[in-house]
């Protein structure tokens, strides 16, 4: 009975954490970041955004203690991740022999910004928006000139996005489901 209901229960999981995912992903792909809030519409523009929500519901399942089925979707949609970005350097034409290194550095790059991101969010009120603004600098827009305006209302949006995802219920991301807040500008 116990391998019957870890096989079933696996592919549930990764049903799951795949509708996340998707979720996710056409969250992060707003326009309003790209042509209001500046972004660049380019893989390393969207893969930031990506990694931006990606990061935000990370450290939600994190805030799960003892819950396995947090654990295992965490790392399931970073599995889902990781082979959705895979698969796009392919179509994108990167070779078979460029694709795993370049993943790798994904990978490396999603879990940097989601310690700088938490390390900003341990500060509290302005100090952290001013965290946020100093990682989005760097690396949402590259160290490109950004209007102060701008790099404040992803900052604030984050915070908000953050504070939002602290109340949502478990079995909302369970689902696969749950509402993002919009980024608005």
């Amino acid at each position: 009975m116990e391998l019957f209901s870890r096989v079933f229960g696996r592919k549930t999981a990764e049903k799951k954490a795949y509708l996340l995912y998707v979720t996710i992903a056409n969250h992060a792909r707003q326009p309003l970041f790209y042509t209001k809030g500046h972004v660049a519409d380019t893989l390393d523009g969207r893969f930031d955004v990506l990694a931006i929500y990606m990061s935000l519901v990370l450290m939600r399942l994190n805030m799960e203690t003892d819950n396995k089925k947090a654990d295992d979707l965490g790392r399931l949609l970073q599995e889902v991740m990781f082979a959705n970005l895979d698969q796009s350097l392919r179509e994108i034409g990167v070779g078979d022999l460029g694709v795993g290194p370049k993943v790798k550095k994904m990978a490396e790059a999603l879990f940097g910004r989601q310690k700088v991101y938490e390390e900003a969010f341990a500060e509290e009120g302005e100090a952290c928006v001013s965290a946020l603004k100093e990682a989005l600098a760097r690396n949402l827009y590259r160290g490109e000139k950004v209007d102060d305006k701008v790099l404040t209302a992803v900052a604030e949006h984050m915070v908000a996005q953050k504070l939002y995802l602290q109340e949502v219920a478990f079995s909302d991301l369970w689902k696969g489901q749950p509402r993002l807040l919009a980024f608005e500008l």
